[in-house]
Parts: C-alpha cells; structure tokens; sequence
C-alpha cells in the first residue's frame, strides 16, 4: 500500500489517503507525465527480488498514480521482466 498526503488550496493537508495494490514498492519517480502541471507519481516495485520470478515470469511492476484536482488516481500496475525501474526510466 501506498500513502499519499493531499495538499488544500490554503496550504493545509488533508487526511492520508489508502493507494492499495502498491507493494515492495523500491523507487519513486516524481513527474508531471502528461503536462497538466501537477506532479504524478510512477513507482517500480520488485514482486520478489531480481532472482525470483512472480506471475506469469514477471519480475517487478510499474505503478502509475496520476494528480488530479481531487488528488491522486490510482492507474493498474503494469507487470515488467527484469528490473522495473529501468523500465520507467528511474535513475538515481
């Protein structure tokens, strides 16, 4: 599970809010990914490590959460083989 933070308009928070199907989540990637000038969230998470495959010989997956005025909207995970955060483009 993921936890996100909305901001108010007058500078306050919001309560946590609950983004499930997010877990081993290992890098976080923070950008406005399609231009509304909000910043989205893409994640790369590994379901069992490098050496042990998940389902359907899958090694990891993508995670995209996308801002919205309301806050974030939770996208399906896209499963990946290798390691998932050269998939999304996550250098550290």
């Amino acid at each position: 599970m993921l936890r996100t933070i909305p901001r108010n308009e007058d500078g306050t928070f919001q309560a946590p809010a609950a983004h499930f199907g997010f877990s081993g989540i290992e890098q976080i990637l923070v950008a406005d990914l399609n231009g509304d000038g909000r910043p989205d969230l893409l994640t790369a998470s590994a379901f069992f490590g490098s050496e042990v495959k998940g389902p359907s010989g899958t090694a990891g997956a993508i995670g995209v959460l996308m801002n919205t005025s309301d806050g974030f909207r939770t996208t399906p995970c896209y499963p990946v083989r290798g390691e998932p955060a050269r998939h999304a483009g996550i250098e550290f």
